[in-house]
């Protein structure tokens, strides 16, 4: 017969795994979720070498994205590229008062990559536009790992990283502009 040449790395059949990393989650769960998918495949489209198609096309089918600023290199996040950073104006509904939109900034830093047992990545997204955005970041960890089935288990958590003194802080949690996702 034939070979059958994955489009994706990593194995296709996994037992299940831990991240590892708990201890660096950030302090609020955003999503814990499993995808009928292999860790490597799930990675390469969010982060990996599938990543800049498919996130320019959810970010602007999906959350009405404009001016998206992201090469589309066909490499993505790996173990040659640790970082990455892209940009793209997202629209707000807060309603009659504050801006109507605002520029996202993101930097992603992949801080685990073994697909035999777990990706981490750590995105922070810069809001400029929005009230005091200049002083906090919002910090999301993507843990991707091995679920039952070969499956992908994906964690998400997020916090916010306060930079300069702002009245906010304490008692106002921004909504990320971003849905969560960077």
């Amino acid at each position: 017969g034939t070979a059958v040449t994955a489009d994706f790395p990593g194995p296709a059949l996994h037992e299940p795994t831990d991240c590892g990393d708990q201890d660096s989650h950030e302090e609020k769960l955003l999503i814990d979720a499993t995808i009928p998918a292999p860790l490597g495949k799930v990675f390469s489209l969010m982060f990996g070498r599938h990543s800049g198609s498919f996130m320019k096309r959810w970010l602007v089918e999906e959350q009405r994205a404009t001016d998206m600023q992201l090469d589309d290199d066909k490499q993505g996040l790996g173990p040659d590229r640790k970082t990455r950073n892209y940009s793209y104006v997202k629209p707000l509904n807060g309603g009659p008062v504050g801006p109507k939109q605002t520029k996202c900034v993101i930097a992603e830093s992949l801080e685990q990559h073994d697909l035999e047992k777990a990706a981490t990545v750590l995105c922070s997204t810069q809001t400029p536009d929005v009230p005091s955005g200049s002083m906090f970041v919002v910090k999301t960890r993507y843990c991707l790992m091995w679920a039952p089935g070969s499956a992908t288990r994906l964690v998400m958590t997020y916090g916010i990283e306060w930079s300069g003194k702002s009245w906010f802080k304490g008692s106002f949690t921004p909504r990320t502009p971003t849905n969560g996702h960077c």
